[in-house]
C-alpha cells in the first residue's frame, strides 16, 4: 500500500499564528476583563478574570441567592469608576442598603422589573447595542440556545460584563457563552463554583 504523501507544515503570518487558539489550550491572547474578586477563579480564567464583550453564564440551583455575592467585586469595580450597574428580571428586588454595603452605591443600580421572558430579552439587547452602562446582570431561566448565541454577537460590541443567570439544569444544553459557570453555597458564607466551560482546556474539580 502506499504511503500517504506527507503534508507540509503551513507557516503561518505571526499575526494568525499569535491569534490562533487550540481547544486543548488556555487562549494566549490579551483579553479585556474585571478581576472576580476570588483569586482561585481567576488564576482559572484566560484573562484572569470577568470576561469583557462577551457573556458569562451562571447557573444555580435557586435564583435569588448566589448572583450578588459572585458579582459583588466586580460590580465595586464599576460602581467605583462611576459607571452604572442595570439589574434585568431579578427574582428578588435588590437589597439597596445590602449593596451599598458591597461598595455598589444605590443611584448607580438600575432595576428593570419584567415577568416576561420576551420583555427581559428585548430589554437586554437594547442595553447591549446602547452600551451605555458597566455591568449587566439579566435572570433569563428560559433562554433558548439561539436566543444566547444572538446575545454573544452583540455583546461582541459591549464594553462591559453581561451575565446571564439560568438554572441548574440548563448545564446540559448548548450555549454560545465562552464561560459557564455552576455556582453552590458552601459554609460558612462561601461559595463552590465548578467551571463548565471557558476559553480553554476542560476544568476538573471545584473552586472554593
Amino acid at each position: 500500500m502506499p504511503s500517504r504523501p506527507h503534508s507540509p507544515t503551513i507557516a503561518l503570518p505571526p499575526t494568525v499564528a499569535a491569534s490562533l487558539w487550540r481547544g486543548d489550550r488556555m487562549v494566549r491572547t490579551q483579553l479585556a476583563s474585571t478581576p472576580t474578586g476570588w483569586d482561585a477563579l481567576d488564576a482559572q480564567l484566560p484573562g484572569q478574570g470577568w470576561p469583557r464583550q462577551s457573556l458569562t453564564e451562571v447557573l444555580q440551583a435557586q435564583p435569588g441567592l448566589l448572583e450578588w455575592r459572585l458579582t459583588a467585586a466586580a460590580l465595586q469595580q464599576h460602581s467605583q469608576q462611576g459607571k452604572t450597574v442595570v439589574a434585568v428580571g431579578p427574582p428578588l428586588a435588590p437589597h439597596a442598603s445590602g449593596l451599598a454595603q458591597c461598595g455598589l452605591a444605590p443611584q448607580q443600580l438600575v432595576w428593570v422589573a419584567s415577568a416576561s421572558q420576551q420583555d427581559r430579552l428585548w430589554a437586554l439587547e437594547q442595553l447591549i447595542r446602547a452600551n451605555a452602562c458597566g455591568v449587566l446582570l439579566a435572570w433569563l431561566p428560559q433562554a433558548h440556545p439561539d436566543q444566547i448565541r444572538r446575545l454573544q454577537i452583540s455583546a461582541q460590541q459591549f464594553e462591559g460584563l453581561v451575565f446571564l443567570f439560568r438554572p441548574e439544569a440548563s448545564q446540559h444544553q448548548a450555549s454560545a457563552a465562552p464561560l459557564r459557570l455552576l455556582v453552590r453555597a458552601s459554609a460558612p458564607w462561601s461559595l463552590q463554583l465548578h467551571i463548565l466551560k471557558r476559553r480553554g482546556p476542560a476544568h476538573s474539580g471545584v473552586l472554593d
